[in-house]
């Protein structure tokens, strides 16, 4: 009999099915659907979808890993099974993977796919899966921000002010497929994914926080340019200007650092504002705490708080910056004390022309 066997691994998607032929008899097997609904399993993500459709009776096998968990391991020929994956969040700051064995019942030998799945190390936010938590962020310059989460690690509620004046409130509701953001009246919406980011524009009434690629540099570099956006109904606007090594470097649990960055700031009769920096990367992980604590930079007034709570995931740059040099201007000089777990402690921004600034970091 001649036989066609597959070793096929479950990242998402489709999979193609397996069959065997026999010039003396012929029978359909093998598995006309194989996927799972996510394309990556976040640190803090604790359950996927394995869909199952075979041409014969069938029977999942464990091979290794014993992390997560299927509520079937067989079933029936011709039925579409829908099955839960159940695992516990990553807290182990690595990314872990599972392989199982699944097996035609009446042809094991001829028909049968091995597959894996994995949990990345990070969360959603680019964070570690084990990363500590920022509840409060005490600044020199009168600066305060606060901020609360829930089970998942997700931030729940955001406040930042400066000397009394609030600066941004922010409560966040998470449901399937959906992110809202409210900031008093002010309600942002947008699609999300498992990750719990902006699928698409954050939009409010009048205001819009986006992602926005640099279309016509991109076509003829061989690096990748984006922008993090926040336009206001009165005609202010803000921007963050990223130009990194390649898009392949912004893939989950992969380690980026932008080559440059931009800060661009106005109102509709021009800009008013324009930093161009190069940073100076220190040997501190950016991903040991919950916040992204290069945000912090340009101070508390010109940061942006969907960076610094980690909405925009391809903003965050792995590393906590040391330096950065400025077009035309004098370099911040950045110094950082981390805690045992490498969570920041404090961080110390000096620039010529203003006043130091330190931020204590509690957890």
């Amino acid at each position: 009999m001649k036989t066609l066997k597959t070793a096929l691994t479950v990242v998402a998607g489709t999979l193609l099915a397996a069959s065997c032929l026999s010039e003396k008899e012929s029978y359909r097997a093998g598995f006309n659907e194989l996927a799972v609904k996510y394309s990556y399993r976040y640190a803090n993500n604790s359950s996927d979808t394995l869909y199952v459709q075979s041409y014969g009776d069938w029977t999942i096998t464990r091979e290794e890993g014993d992390w997560c968990a299927l509520s079937q391991m067989a079933g029936r020929a011709g039925g579409y099974y829908r099955i839960a994956i159940d695992f516990p969040q990553n807290l182990t700051g690595q990314p872990r993977m599972a392989k199982f064995l699944i097996t035609d019942n009446d042809h094991p030998n001829d028909a049968y796919a091995h597959w894996t799945l994995g949990q990345l190390a990070t969360r959603g936010d680019g964070s570690l899966g084990n990363a500590a938590l920022v509840k409060r962020v005490t600044g020199s310059d009168g600066s305060l921000i606060t901020v609360s989460y829930d089970e998942y690690s997700r931030p729940v509620s955001f406040r930042m002010e400066k000397n009394g004046q609030e600066l941004s409130d922010l409560k966040m509701y998470y449901s399937e497929g959906e992110l809202i953001i409210d900031n008093h009246a002010r309600r942002y919406q947008s699609k999300c994914g498992n990750d719990y980011q902006p699928i698409e524009k954050l939009i409010a009434a009048g205001d819009t926080v986006m992602f926005r690629e640099q279309t016509e540099f991109n076509m003829f570099s061989n690096r990748y340019a984006f922008n993090i956006e926040q336009l206001h109904a009165n005609g202010d606007y803000s921007a963050y200007l990223y130009l990194v090594p390649s898009i392949t470097s912004l893939r989950p649990d992969s380690l980026h650092n932008a080559d440059s960055l931009r800060y661009i700031s106005g109102s509709r009769n021009g800009m008013t504002e324009r930093v161009l920096m190069k940073p100076v990367y220190s040997q501190y992980d950016n991903r040991c705490q919950s916040l992204d604590v290069n945000q912090l930079l340009l101070g508390v007034d010109r940061c942006n708080p969907f960076m610094l709570l980690s909405f925009f995931r391809m903003a965050r740059n792995t590393s906590i910056f040391s330096s950065v040099e400025v077009t035309g201007g004098q370099p911040y000089v950045l110094t950082t004390e981390l805690n045992a777990d490498k969570s920041v402690k404090m961080l110390t921004v000096k620039h010529e022309g203003w006043d130091d600034v330190t931020y204590d970091f509690e957890y």
